[in-house]
């Protein structure tokens, strides 16, 4: 029983470690998401702290089919219940804080729809389903230094 309890806390501390936690979002962004819906979507770092309930995310990239930049934040700082909430398909988040983003809606002259339109696009299997309404809601968004580009 003892090496059970000593084994399920070294998990923990070994799970709590940033170097793996970002190991295992390089996992999920390379081999799943981007390997099966042909996207291109990248984070530096991430790290979850169960202590303060913040989930902090750094290098966030996300390319376009031309391979330029949608979006990028160099630092996003969220609560884990937020996270946890957008697991669910649910957009409710608490605190939000990012610095430096980067954001650019583009439309292409060989596609009628936008960037972000074609990059989510990407992310449909064409099976049909009932209408979801989505909302957004968070308690506040903190911004510094931010570029948000719209153009044809």
């Amino acid at each position: 029983m003892m090496v059970l309890v000593l084994i399920c806390i070294l998990g923990t501390v070994i799970l709590s470690l940033p170097f793996v936690q970002t190991s295992f979002a390089k996992y999920a962004t390379d081999t799943t998401i981007n390997k099966d819906f042909g996207t291109n979507i990248n984070i530096d770092k991430l790290r979850i702290s169960l202590i303060t309930w913040d989930t902090n995310l750094e290098g966030i990239y996300i390319e376009d089919y031309q391979k330029d930049t949608i979006f990028y934040v160099n630092k996003l700082t969220t609560s884990i219940l937020s996270v946890r909430n957008l697991s669910k398909g649910k957009l409710e988040f608490g605190d939000i804080k990012i610095d430096e983003l980067d954001f650019k809606l583009k439309t292409y002259l060989d596609n009628r729809n936008t960037n972000l339109e074609v990059f989510i696009d990407k992310f449909d299997d064409g099976k049909p389903r009932k209408p979801i309404v989505r909302t957004l809601s968070f308690s506040r968004l903190l911004m510094s230094k931010f570029l948000i580009v719209i153009s044809d």
